[in-house]
């Protein structure tokens, strides 16, 4: 992965879009250009984020799953 990265960066991307949970770390551990992850669990818990009202950082996107947001969804559907 770092590899990828590291071809990434010499072309000197604005921004990476990540699909799952080893590409956005490895995204994040490896570069400062922002970040968005697709797929990639529960940015809180994994370490992605810091929070999802703010998830500090340069990587943001969309969870999928989340312990915070999880619960609401199934309620909706109650």
């Amino acid at each position: 992965m770092s590899q990828l990265v590291g071809e990434l960066m010499a072309s000197n991307v604005e921004v990476i879009i990540a699909l799952g949970y080893q590409s956005a770390l490895a995204a994040k551990q490896e570069t400062t250009v922002p970040v968005v992850a697709f797929s990639a669990g529960d940015p809180v818990a994994t370490g992605l984020a810091d929070s999802l009202a703010r998830p500090g950082g340069h990587v943001t996107g969309i969870p999928d799953v989340s312990a915070e947001v999880t619960p609401k969804r199934l309620r909706a559907f109650g």
